[in-house]
């Protein structure tokens, strides 16, 4: 994936559509408890870059990636329900050539648009380098992505990175926005439709809930990404799990 800064004035990158955020500085840090490397940026310094960045309520999108979306399903119905069977594992995914997203309400003729409990995370994304990587660590595989049921699945994309954080993918038929909300944790039905251990391996790397905010469409092939955080599209099958609270010691 490569990645670019649009140095274009607001001006410009707003006629587009385009919104973002002034860059986090790069420094050694620890993101999410997992441990940290030089020239990698903590979730917490990424929203505060973000939020730094907000200018009338917009942000402007900044970072710019070129990413391939490999998969896209829209579903009239639930699957994945109570117990994993057999039978519902093995019904076909409803792959989509495209899909139409509405701000604010979802994608037409998915199974949580326009829902009010799903308004915050009617649209879910996912990076398919963390199947990939985990079907690898299982010796499993290969799979096919959208029998994970998210809706958008990118390839070269640091996908958990987008937590809380404004993005668009703009696929040649204009760009769509996005915020990025909480993980899209996975389900006991990994473990059916992919391998034993799935369910645990996902943690982390399940993708991201998403809340539309504009109209538009997305189409599988190349596409362009911008965020308001800087990517690394080398962490893309990268799990990111929640920092681990230790007891604070008592007095001696």
């Amino acid at each position: 994936m490569r990645g670019t800064v649009d140095r274009r004035g607001p001006d410009q990158r707003l006629l587009r559509g385009g919104i973002g955020a002034t860059p986090p500085d790069r420094s050694p840090s620890v993101a999410d408890g997992a441990g940290g490397t030089p020239g990698t940026t903590t979730t917490a310094a990424r929203g505060d870059a973000a939020r730094r960045g907000m200018i009338g309520g917009v942000s402007e999108l900044l970072h710019r990636y070129d990413v391939e979306v490999v998969g896209l399903l829209s579903s009239p119905a639930h699957r994945y329900d109570g117990r994993p069977d057999v039978t519902t594992a093995a019904l076909p995914v409803e792959s989509r050539g495209s899909i139409e997203v509405r701000a604010d309400l979802g994608i037409v003729g998915d199974r949580y648009s326009g829902r009010p409990a799903h308004r915050d995370a009617s649209v879910t994304v996912l990076a398919v380098e963390s199947l990939e990587e985990l079907a690898a660590e299982l010796g499993a595989g290969p799979w096919d992505p959208l029998a994970a049921r998210r809706n958008v699945v990118l390839r070269g994309a640091e996908v958990e990175a987008l937590r809380g954080q404004p993005f668009s993918l703009d696929t040649g038929a204009g760009e769509v926005r996005l915020d990025g909300g909480r993980p899209a944790n996975p389900c006991a039905w990994m473990d059916l439709v992919f391998a034993p251990g799935a369910h645990r391996g996902m943690r982390g790397r399940g993708g991201v809930r998403c809340r539309p905010r504009t109209d538009g469409v997305l189409r599988l092939g190349p596409a362009v990404l911008r965020s308001a955080v800087p990517l690394d599209a080398a962490r893309a099958g990268a799990a990111v799990r929640p920092a681990v609270r230790r007891p604070v010691a008592g007095p001696a």
